[in-house]
């Protein structure tokens, strides 16, 4: 394969992988525009038309090979350097007049070279010998990448690397430069590598894993020695990476999914039903992780109903009672949740455990504050988070022996002076 080929193959590849980034030196190509239709198509170019690479070469360095290598294309896309093309004029006389003073030649065909080495009583040019040696390219990880492609290395990730290496020739010192990206793009294996996911991930490979994702961390354990405290870091992946199956599963849709395994459940971590499942089977069922989990059974497995029976009698404390203050829950969402949950599912379970503080049963005896009712506002603070309507609606719930009524009728002469 000659250089111009190879770069224009390199050219192409780079294009459709998208591998173009934004830089300060902007390679000149048809400088005066384009002399031809932009939609014709440039050969050995991975199907780019003279338009893309007109838009596409700008973003290259004026030094970098794949500027070169778009360059080729100018006699095509703007022959003459960019000007409107212009008549060609005859290369060869007419042939029926002969130039003056010169013997009649047998006629030639036109505009056909004799190749440099096959002209009578010439040797080969030395430049000539010379040339498949001057083209052999820059050899960077023989034997292949031993880390994933994307791995970056400065500016570049690994697979531009190589591509930089096949445009750049041997024995150069922008060979050499290349050749350090060796240590990071093919390391050689550890001789004691560390131990990781002995018997294989249980997660898929994309699964994050802190800042890397479970098929970086394997790799990286390949090429890290065991008595290494990078090992041990590593090591500290393996929790999420390959759990081992837990001895009561998280019950995550029990009945199976309802939906496409493919529905995502979030855009953001790149989670879907078909993945929770699998995952649920290495999570204990007493965890928080379970709890959040059985939290997406509304997207992957929902039911047809009149939703979670919660409350069904209504809230016998203030609406804006406080659940998870963290995730911002109240016994009003509560009921709103309640609403879209399958009243089987283990959701409509963990809902009811709620019932206790959001509507738990009148006292049998309950604390007599304020029998004659309120004699003041009812929105009247007693502390900083309660009023006097909180004070009478909370009173109702709490037995008359209670220590906590007693409380609640020093508070009395706050909300109904006259009457306490």
């Amino acid at each position: 394969m000659t250089t111009a080929t190879m770069k224009r193959s390199l050219l192409a590849a780079a294009i459709a992988s998208c591998l173009t980034v934004s830089v300060d030196g902007s390679c000149s190509f048809c400088s005066q525009g384009l002399t031809v239709d932009g939609s014709t198509a440039v050969p050995n170019s991975g199907g780019q038309d003279c338009a893309s690479l007109l838009e596409f070469a700008p973003s290259l360095e004026a030094d970098e090979f794949l500027c070169d290598a778009s360059k080729e294309a100018e006699s095509l896309c703007c022959p003459g350097g960019g000007e409107p093309d212009q008549p060609e004029e005859p290369d060869q006389p007419e042939p029926d007049q002969p130039e003056p003073n010169q013997p009649d030649q047998p006629d030639q065909p036109e505009n056909v070279d004799v190749p440099e080495e096959q002209q009578p009583g010439e040797e080969v040019s030395p430049e000539t010998e010379d040339t498949a040696e001057e083209e052999e390219a820059c050899v960077v990880c023989g034997s292949g990448l031993t880390v994933p492609e994307t791995t970056s290395y400065g500016r570049r990730t690994c697979a531009q690397v190589l591509l930089d290496a096949a445009a750049t020739t041997a024995d150069t010192n922008r060979c050499n430069n290349i050749k350090q990206a060796e240590g990071t793009c093919c390391p050689p294996p550890a001789e004691d590598p560390c131990q990781f996911c002995a018997d294989g991930l249980t997660v898929g490979e994309d699964t994050a894993a802190g800042q890397v994702t479970c098929g970086q961390a394997k790799a990286d354990a390949a090429i890290t020695e065991s008595d290494s405290n990078i090992c041990g870091r590593i090591q500290s992946l393996e929790e999420t990476c390959c759990p081992g199956p837990a001895s009561d599963p998280c019950p995550v849709c029990p009945d199976g999914l309802t939906v496409d395994e493919y529905t995502v459940i979030s855009q953001a971590q790149g989670t879907t039903c078909g993945g929770l499942i699998s995952d649920a089977l290495n999570v204990e069922s007493d965890s928080n992780r379970c709890n959040n989990m059985l939290g997406a059974e509304e997207v992957c497995c929902p039911g047809e109903s009149d939703g979670c029976p919660v409350c069904v009698d209504g809230l016998t404390v203030d609406e804006s009672t406080v659940l998870d203050e963290g995730r911002g829950r109240t016994c009003a969402t509560l009921l709103e949740d309640a609403l879209e949950t399958d009243p089987d599912s283990n959701r409509c379970n963990n809902m009811k455990r709620s019932e206790a503080v959001c509507c738990p049963p009148p006292a049998e005896d309950p604390c007599p504050v304020c029998p004659g009712g309120i004699t003041v506002d009812g929105a009247t603070p007693v502390t900083d988070e309660r009023t006097c309507d909180n004070l009478v609606s909370d009173a109702m719930l709490v037995e008359s022996d209670d220590d906590v009524c007693e409380s609640m009728l020093g508070l009395m002469e706050t909300c109904c002076p006259e009457g306490s």
